[in-house]
Order: C-alpha cells, then structure tokens, then sequence
C-alpha cells in the first residue's frame, strides 16, 4: 500500500497526464490562459479588443493543488510535531474522494495556537494526568475559567456530557456555576486545538492537577 505523499501524487500525476502531460511539485507552470485579438466584430465595436482563451488541455490547475497541499502539510508538521509524511499518511487515509475537492481551507484550515495535539496523544496525556476514568479529566473554561468534568455533567442530568465537557462550559446548561461560554461561537479565545479523523476542532485546555485539586477540595467542603 502506498503511503500519503504517494498516493497523493499519483492521483495528481494522473489528472496531469490526461491534460497537458506535464507534473511540476511547485506548481503549475505553464500557460493557461493566453490574450488573443478579438475576431468577433459586435465584441469589437463594444470596444474590447482581446479575449482571454483556455489554452492549457488542464482543466484545472492540479499542480498548483499538489503544492498548496505539501505547504499545508509543513504547517501542520510545524503545529504538531509530526513530519510532513506523517500529516499526508493521515490526511490521505482519511480521503474518499478527488483531492481537489477534499483539499480545501475548510478541511486543512490554518491552525492557530500553539498548543496543537493529535486526538490520540491527548487522550494519552488526559490519562496521565488524570487517570482512566474519563468521567474524572477537567478541563478548563478559557472565558470563566470554571473547572469542570463529566461528572459534573451527569451529576446535573445533562445530556451527552462526553460531547459538552470540553467544548461548552457548564453554566450554558445550569445557573450559579460557570459561564455560557461555548467554542461554537464566533470569537476564537480557545488555545488548544485536538485534530481527530485528519479535521481539527478546538477543545477547552487541561486542568492542572493543582487546579484541579482546589476544585475537589471546593467541592468537598461544599459537601
């Protein structure tokens, strides 16, 4: 089985070799569009002299593609900490269709932060910092800052808590606790980003263990 870059690049090379037969990894280079005197007469007398013509047998610029794909990889590998090959393997496992259209900035967005993890290196820190049990890993509300868990959600009755702990803060679902804070909404304040299934998504950060603690401790002399 091919890797990434491989499997990426044949199915570039392919489409290139049904148009023009040519394959640049910088990108296109040669003509696609050529200006021509206009032999059109009523065009003429409207006072356009050229017309632009479609000379290249592309249809459509798949060199330019195959680049803009391996920068996006080297941002992804500069984010994560995974090589380039890496961030192509799992991008290219993911793809069920044409890359011209699986590669698109609202696929492989630009990622912001620093703080920038793998779905299954988080999960691995989440244990190590927390333990096994999901129902115990906090997380922090980056506009409040509440503490909150799992727990907490199913301690109030509110639904598909796995889905909410990380994403919206309690307080949208309860009063006295937290804030309505939630990672849907148009301001982007969150700093730690999870990339799962290739598609990145924003999550609330960790809870230190410090941080973490005073929440129990409050919890329990609220008891």
């Amino acid at each position: 089985m091919n890797n990434g870059r491989e499997s990426l690049q044949e199915a570039v090379k392919r489409d290139c070799s049904n148009g023009q037969d040519c394959f640049n990894e910088n990108g296109c280079n040669h003509e696609f569009y050529k200006n021509l005197p206009e032999d059109n007469p009523e065009i003429r007398r409207m006072g356009f002299e050229t017309k632009c013509v479609h000379v290249s047998k592309c249809s459509h610029k798949y060199c330019d593609k195959y680049k803009w794909i391996l920068d996006r990889a080297e941002h992804y590998s500069v984010k994560t900490g995974k090589t380039t090959d890496q961030i192509l393997d799992v991008w290219e496992k993911d793809r069920t269709y044409w890359y011209m259209n699986y590669y698109q900035e609202c696929n492989q967005p630009v990622l912001e932060g620093e703080n920038i993890i793998f779905y299954d290196d988080w999960i691995s820190a989440l244990k190590a910092r927390f333990g096994d049990d999901p129902k115990l890993w906090a997380f922090k509300c980056p506009a409040c800052g509440n503490i909150q868990t799992i727990q907490d959600f199913l301690d109030h009755n509110i639904e598909t808590p796995e889905k909410k702990v990380y994403f919206n803060c309690i307080g949208r679902y309860i009063n006295g606790i937290g804030c309505n804070w939630s990672l849907g909404g148009l301001l982007k304040i969150h700093t730690c980003t999870v990339i799962k299934d290739a598609q990145p998504f924003p999550v609330f950060k960790m809870a230190t263990i410090d941080e973490s603690e005073e929440r129990n401790k409050a919890l329990t002399i609220n008891l």
